[in-house]
């Protein structure tokens, strides 16, 4: 973490924890979370990443178009909680067939949402924008809508851009590394 003068780009490195981290987390937590259980029926592809993910846990074959991450890590976290991949949910609208977890892969979602405003608060940041205006990217994203309801449903799209940030976070901090002299040569 860094200490700013208000708005300037003059910092000292420190390892202490930034307080506009901890606001802008606590309330990505806040704005994701509130009554994640709700509603309780399925919401457009969750029908689906709920039904990838019981055939994963029941080890049945199928074909997706998309990569296996993102169900996989639905099925971890069903397998976690205890579930054997057996429900009968099968359409949008559909209230959840109770012995689906769908609120622990809820919750999932929701920590890869929430994980993503400290992510582009830390990539503004390494590329050299004042903290009051990292502040502001991440807090626009914070209360972005599009992002508050995928990180609330069984999506596959927070997680998708929780590894992409990371990946451009990682990216910026090897080419700081790199001006410095770095080399895997």
């Amino acid at each position: 973490a860094h200490t700013h003068k208000h708005c300037s780009r003059t910092y000292s490195h420190s390892h202490t924890m930034d307080a506009a981290v901890v606001l802008l987390t606590s309330a990505a937590l806040f704005v994701r979370g509130l009554d994640l259980a709700a509603p309780t029926s399925v919401v457009f592809d969750e029908v689906h990443f709920t039904q990838f993910a019981s055939m994963y846990l029941q080890g049945k074959y199928f074909f997706d178009v998309h990569p296996p991450l993102g169900k996989l890590l639905f099925a971890l976290v069903g397998w976690y909680v205890g579930f054997d991949g057996e429900f009968t949910t099968r359409s949008v609208s559909q209230d959840f067939d109770p012995r689906l977890p769908y609120l622990a892969m809820r919750a999932m979602s929701c920590a890869f949402g929430v994980a993503l405003i400290p992510l582009a608060y830390a990539i503004l940041l390494a590329l050299g924008v004042r903290k009051c205006f990292a502040v502001l990217g991440a807090g626009l994203l914070l209360l972005d809508n599009a992002l508050v309801v995928h990180s609330r449903l069984v999506l596959m799209d927070a997680q998708l851009l929780f590894f992409t940030f990371a990946a451009v976070l990682a990216l910026v901090k090897l080419q700081q590394l790199h001006e410095h002299g770095f080399s895997w040569r």
